[in-house]
């Protein structure tokens, strides 16, 4: 589509989900790649986790789900059905993505949020640790978590490799993003569980790849928390420290610069962040909220309205 159209192309959140597509990952980058040499404009973005999360329903055929919750609980709890589901759920080569297939197994698979006071001491086990305690097969100890929830439960599937995470960071063209929500670690946000890389995601790229692994230099990843993700989304003011940009910065330190959210406890603010400024105005004084909101809408290069609020455009550069 971008080949034919010209239009710049973004790999949003670029990985390899599942253990049998681990060896797939040098196979994209060399499209990225070539396609780069040719003159497209490609880019990419990453999350620095090797786990997604959803609901433990995401190991089910999808037609279990038709009509709801209550429909597919009624199914789950009809024995000739639950047997056609955990057939299908056995297929190796299912016609569906299923999430216990592409984690490699239920030791792959991690309890995250329960409904059931009776599943809570279950909290951060794995699949295959709750079979066994429950002495059950992994397709049995899956559906009756499912129905013991109300259908509400939610795991952490580890559908990602390392290795391939690494390839990526190393990428000059890749730039980091949370693929999450802005959120705080108070309120109505707390009744909801989080994955991690809402709070922790550009601590962790500092603190894991850069200070830890040092695969990438801190200069280097600053320009891709900033100037590049600013070049791909077209914002000609934003992303540099520059004569007329607008000040938005970030003042920390790299040697204590640290995520804290878990998979289990995700509601933890990153530490080591000092001061930041939003608009030229002081947000963070000292790691605390001065209580100033100046943020503001920002306008891409296709808005067609007055531009209050707004902010120049600019050309793809991220060489």
């Amino acid at each position: 589509i971008g080949r034919e159209s010209g239009a710049p192309v973004e790999f949003f959140h670029l990985k390899v989900g599942g253990t049998r597509n681990f060896d797939k990952m040098p196979v994209a980058l060399e499209m990225i790649e070539s396609a780069q040499a040719e003159g497209q404009a490609v880019t990419a973005d990453m999350y620095v986790y090797p786990a997604s999360g959803t609901t433990l329903t995401a190991m089910l055929p999808p037609w279990i789900q038709d009509g709801g919750v209550e429909a597919m609980l009624e199914r789950l709890n009809d024995p000739d059905m639950r047997a056609e589901v955990i057939a299908e759920m056995g297929n190796p080569e299912p016609e569906w993505e299923n999430l216990l297939l592409l984690a490699g197994g239920p030791e792959n698979v991690m309890l995250a949020v329960v409904a059931s006071e009776d599943s809570t001491d279950l909290v951060g086990m794995r699949i295959s640790e709750i079979a066994e305690l429950w002495d059950k097969s992994v397709e049995d100890t899956i559906i009756d978590l499912i129905v013991e929830n109300n259908g509400q439960a939610d795991a952490v599937y580890f559908t990602m490799s390392e290795e391939n995470l690494r390839q990526i960071v190393t990428r000059p063209y890749v730039s980091f993003a949370s693929d999450g929500l802005a959120m705080a670690p108070s309120g109505v946000f707390l009744e909801d569980w989080m994955h991690p890389r809402s709070y922790g995601n550009f601590a962790r790229a500092f603190a894991h790849y850069s200070r830890e692994e040092g695969l990438v230099s801190s200069e280097e990843m600053v320009r891709r928390m900033t100037s590049l993700p600013a070049s791909v989304l077209a914002l000609a003011d934003r992303g540099q420290i520059s004569e007329g940009y607008v000040a938005d910065l970030v003042v920390f330190d790299p040697e204590t610069i640290q995520d804290q959210s878990t998979f289990l406890d995700p509601h933890q603010l990153s530490t080591g962040v000092d001061t930041v400024l939003v608009n030229g105005v002081v947000a963070l004084s000292d790691g605390e909220p001065t209580g100033a909101l100046p943020g503001q809408a920002l306008r891409g290069r296709a808005y067609t309205g007055d531009g209050e609020g707004g902010c120049r455009s600019a050309h793809l550069d991220w060489e």
